[in-house]
This record gives structure tokens, C-alpha cells and sequence, in this order.
């Protein structure tokens, strides 16, 4: 989600766990 993506800084591999 938009919150992983920020918190990650755009990491693409952490995003999609965060997105699941």
C-alpha cells in the first residue's frame, strides 16, 4: 500500500509483501 511504499522508499520486493 502507499504506506509500505513510502516506508520502504519505492523498495519494489518489500512493497509487494506489503501489498499482501
Amino acid at each position: 500500500n502507499s504506506a509500505s511504499q513510502a516506508y520502504f522508499g519505492g523498495g519494489t520486493r518489500l512493497t509487494v509483501l506489503g501489498k499482501k
